[in-house]
């Protein structure tokens, strides 16, 4: 696994542009992007690639969210599938 993105994790489960989205699946804003061509692992019609997520929300996976730092502004390391 590899550092591709930084963003924040806004809830658990839900729904994100309207999509319902299972228990196992965060609503993440990316902020910034450090691989841009690693595919997002919840693509969208709109979004294959991490570079097309910055400024807006994304499904992705719990298990691939890990926290690296001040955990009190829920900002995440995001990593990808592969």
């Amino acid at each position: 696994k590899k550092l591709v993105v930084v963003g924040k994790v806004y809830q658990l489960g839900g729904m994100i542009h309207n999509v319902p989205y299972a228990d196992e699946v965060v609503k993440v804003s990316v902020d910034t992007v450090y691989d841009g061509d690693t595919r997002v692992p919840i693509p969208t019609p709109e979004i294959e690639y991490v570079r097309e997520a910055m400024n807006t929300f994304i499904g992705w996976p719990t298990n691939l969210v890990k926290p690296i730092f001040d955990v009190s502004k829920m900002i995440f390391l995001v990593v990808p599938l592969n």
